[in-house]
């Protein structure tokens, strides 16, 4: 994914940038470290404090600004030290070796591997983005049966939605659903760009499945969005706890959406059995009770019942049978 692609050709002619990925510059240098190679060691050591500053980043909530503030002043000084460092070991190991590999490797992504310092929507490594297109590959064999082309191009479609909701934190379920009902509804063809999940996300927050730090972000991306309405709508949410104050695990989201929808079946199907069997004198109707002689029923018999202005036969009562 770091080497160069085609389309980065086609990215720079429309005004774009391609970042690079720190995973695959530190990634050289520890299996250098494990052969024994103690320079690049050293590397590995100048390369971790650029991971703990995004660590505390996403710890504490940042925004994108906020985000590219904390890399200006504090991850700024950590490539100016490791770019002094590589400078100085640059030419130090063939290039065929591990360690020169490394170095080589650095020092051609090092204009793509610092852009992510000016701008606080960029990552610093390409992690994410991998691990959705794993989830492309191990189900390879699935998408032989995506009836031909226009089947293939639908299902990518899907799965690029699906994908673009989780990385944002968003139900993909509620949010399918959602967006179905609205298209029923009619929703204007130039208005589908509104129906994206991050744009879904900023007027329906509960759809958010993300940690509670992250709450905060989306009352500032609300409130640019859609102005105080939005924010203040976001806070009652939390305020009732419709959106999670804990972390969630979507694995348990969804057993505990199953769990409820059991109880919920369970509940229906009490209260119609209740309706069924309930006593007909405590549902305000007049009966009378059948037995073979005037008096009380027989002792371990089932009493039918006949309402009183039925013109049907009397019943005989019949034996309980236990089922």
């Amino acid at each position: 994914m770091c080497q160069e692609p085609p389309e980065s050709a086609t990215i720079r002619s429309a005004g774009g940038k391609r970042p690079g990925c720190w995973s695959h510059a530190r990634r050289r240098f520890v299996e250098a470290a494990r052969a024994g190679d103690k320079i690049a060691l050293e590397g590995v050591c100048l390369i971790a404090p650029i991971f703990a500053v995004e660590r505390a980043s996403l710890l504490a909530g940042d925004s994108a600004e906020q985000r590219r503030a904390r890399r200006v002043e504090m991850t700024r000084p950590l490539l100016d030290k490791l770019r002094a460092w590589l400078d100085d070991k640059l030419g130090t190991a063939p290039p065929k070796s591990p360690l020169g590999k490394a170095l080589g490797y650095l020092d051609r992504q090092w204009r793509r591997l610092i852009l992510f310092v000016e701008d606080g929507h960029v990552e610093a490594t390409n992690n994410r983005r991998e691990r959705e297109l794993r989830r492309l590959v191990l189900g390879r064999k699935n998408w032989l049966f995506a009836w031909g082309d226009i089947g293939g191009e639908r299902t990518a479609n899907i799965l690029s939605i699906i994908a673009t909701a989780i990385s944002h934190n968003v139900n993909p379920r509620a949010n399918f659903h959602l967006v179905a009902r609205k298209i029923v509804d009619g929703w204007p063809q130039s208005k589908l760009r509104d129906l994206l999940p991050d744009r879904m996300l900023a007027t329906h927050p509960h759809l958010f499945v993300g940690e509670r730090d992250e709450v905060a972000e989306l009352t500032r991306s609300s409130a640019s969005a859609f102005g105080a309405s939005g924010a203040s709508l976001t806070s009652s949410l939390m305020a009732s706890r419709i959106l999670p104050m804990q972390p969630i695990n979507r694995r348990e989201l969804i057993g505990r959406a199953l769990d409820e929808a059991h109880e919920r079946a369970h509940r229906e199907r009490d209260a119609a059995l209740s309706e069924v069997t309930a006593d007909p004198i405590e549902r305000g109707e007049q009966s009378e009770l059948l037995v073979d002689e005037p008096g009380e029923p027989l002792a371990g018999d089932l009493t039918v019942v006949r309402n009183a202005g039925s013109s049907a036969a009397p019943l005989r009562p019949c034996r309980m049978v236990q089922c």
